[in-house]
């Protein structure tokens, strides 16, 4: 079974000898309410996990890091490598691949995420933009759907959110990071599942 965040905090609230009645009182959680996300069975308040991991003296970026989705670092290293490399052949080539693919299944949210990852990519290096203004609106709808509440962000949205930055107009840019900022702020019930 994949290893949750509430796994590996407990591995880590457990080596540093703080019980989870401890960790729970000073966050403002009940035991069992710990206990059930660390079993991996509850999704818990990302500014509890945050709370949580000043308790056991653990940096967020420490932590997070090692439980990126082999999907997004898949994607993070071809990217990464493509663009690093100044390959916008390659770019150009799976950034297309990618939006046919999305054309014959226009369902498919992952193939059609990373292609805007690489057509991003591809942008930023080349300035031409082969992300059609139909992609670019169904992104921001994407990014907006989850800000009203119809579904919760993930890592895997944020990650997205941050790697198509070009693809989609300033003015949004600004209006869906202010809505994420005022809606993280002001929704203490916003279980962003770790």
């Amino acid at each position: 079974m994949k290893e949750t965040y509430g796994r590996k905090f407990r591995k880590l609230r457990k080596a540093t000898k703080i019980s989870s009645s401890k960790a729970a009182e000073a966050v403002g959680i009940s035991r069992s309410k710990l206990e059930r996300w660390e079993r991996g069975e509850a999704g818990l308040d990302i500014e509890k996990v945050f709370k949580l991991l000043e308790v056991i003296h653990v940096q967020k970026i420490d932590f997070f890091n090692n439980n990126i989705s082999n999907y997004l670092k898949n994607i993070t290293l071809e990217v990464s490598k493509a663009y690093e490399s100044n390959d916008i052949n390659y770019l150009k080539t799976q950034s297309k691949k990618l939006l046919s693919e999305v054309e014959n299944d226009s369902f498919d949210k992952r193939t059609f995420l990373k292609a805007a990852i690489y057509c991003n990519a591809y942008y930023d290096l080349t300035g031409v933009d082969i992300f059609t203004d139909n992609y670019k609106k169904r992104l921001s709808m994407y990014f907006s759907k989850i800000l009203s509440g119809d579904e919760v962000w993930y890592y895997d949205d944020v990650y997205f959110f941050g790697n198509t930055q070009n693809l989609i107009s300033p003015r949004t840019i600004y209006s869906l990071s202010f809505s994420l900022v005022f809606y993280f702020k002001n929704n203490n019930d916003l279980e962003m599942k770790f």
